[in-house]
């Protein structure tokens, strides 16, 4: 069966979902960047306590999650270029990687 970044998303988002980490997952992808909104992290009082200290948020606990999959699942690095917050949405952008060379 075919697994594209696209699906692995929707199924940890539903995951999270489920767990009560957070409200909605949205995906966008344009070629390599993986283009993900999400709505009420449960880890978002973090990230905002962040910025009030004066440093961008930098780390994302779903997104993690996420990078794990994908790269678990495709055998693709992944690595977040930007993390914005605003109201109750988190706008993360990941890079997809080419996969990881066999090694014989």
């Amino acid at each position: 069966k075919e697994k594209s970044p696209v699906k692995i998303i929707q199924t940890v988002g539903d995951v999270l979902k489920k767990q009560g980490i957070l409200a909605e997952v949205a995906i966008d992808q344009e070629d390599r960047l993986l283009k993900i909104k999400i709505e009420g992290c449960l880890h978002r009082p973090i990230e905002d306590k962040v910025k009030e200290l004066g440093t961008e948020p930098f780390t994302c606990l779903p997104a993690n999650v996420i990078m794990m999959a994908i790269d678990e699942a495709l055998n693709r690095p992944t690595e977040i270029a930007e993390i914005k917050c605003d109201g109750t949405t988190c706008h993360i952008l990941i890079i997809l990687f080419d996969e990881r060379p066999a090694i014989l």
